[in-house]
């Protein structure tokens, strides 16, 4: 994990635009596997941490496995990671904490989800969801005191397995993963 981190500062470092972003896989209720683009709200040494509605479909897919899939990609530095482990409630007083950097644009669009439509909810027209959007700009003019809403949650994606591939290594491709058992990381080599 402290690679990853490391990594993702040097992504940052470079400007790298997917630096703050990740894609999550879950599972749908049919069985369909499900893709979504998330920002990465932190990295420590345990877990990935993401904040998601509890409104959202992503939300009651990770609650019925409790398992996950997550794919970090910096372009600029040639480096792929798929993390794998277990869900886990992130400190929702941390996640309070860090609403105040959150856009203001999406704090309102997290309200429409609490007061509108639910995330992935069927719409009349995009009309419908800037008109929904504007409503709650009016609703909460000043965007320094949007307050938190209830559904807003983080989680920590406590990451069990990673596969680091650098498509920079020479003369071919260099892929590891690390699994942590009883607390410990194993390496291996992979053929890319």
């Amino acid at each position: 994990m402290a690679l990853l981190a490391a990594d993702r500062e040097r992504a940052k470092a470079d400007r790298d635009p997917l630096a703050n972003l990740c894609v999550l896989a879950t599972v749908d209720g049919e069985g369909a596997p499900a893709l979504r683009t998330l920002v990465v709200r932190g990295v420590d040494a345990r877990a990935v941490q993401v904040f998601i509605n509890r409104n959202s479909p992503k939300w009651a897919e990770l609650r019925a496995s409790g398992r996950f899939e997550l794919l970090c990609y910096y372009p600029g530095l040639g480096l792929q990671y798929r993390l794998r482990g277990r869900v886990a409630d992130h400190d929702l007083d941390a996640v309070r904490a860090s609403w105040v950097r959150k856009p203001y644009r999406t704090k309102l669009v997290d309200w429409y989800y609490e007061h509108e439509r639910p995330q992935s909810a069927p719409l009349e027209s995009r009309e419908a969801l800037v008109a929904g959007h504007r409503r709650m700009q009016e609703r909460y003019p000043d965007p320094e005191s949007v307050p938190v809403p209830d559904g807003v949650r983080g989680l920590d994606l406590v990451v069990e397995r990673v596969e680091r591939l650098d498509l920079n290594a020479l003369p071919v491709h260099e892929r590891r993963a690390f699994s942590r058992v009883d607390g410990a990381w194993e390496e291996v080599a992979l053929v890319p």
